[in-house]
């Protein structure tokens, strides 16, 4: 894998949030990759459950589809940020 150097523009408190993620052996960019790689499998999966409910809309009654939603009760989409 080849690795590239990238020039970001974040606020300080953030930068001092990952900076402290060294305390558990993460370097910031050990860091920004790991969250990055979280929040597009994070992503892809919602787009996975939004497609599985859509297709079960389309071809099941309203009411066997109400008996097939996710145990998570959330709502909303997770969010990284604090």
């Amino acid at each position: 894998m080849k690795l590239v150097r990238v020039i970001v523009t974040i606020p300080e408190d953030v930068l001092h949030q990952i900076n402290q993620a060294e305390r558990h052996g993460y370097s910031p960019s050990g860091f920004l990759t790991a969250a990055a790689k979280m929040a597009m499998r994070t992503e892809a999966a919602w787009r996975f459950r939004n497609l599985i409910q859509a297709e079960a809309l389309s071809c099941c009654s309203r009411r066997a589809f109400a008996l097939w939603r996710p145990r998570s009760s959330r709502a909303e989409k997770p969010c990284l940020t604090s």
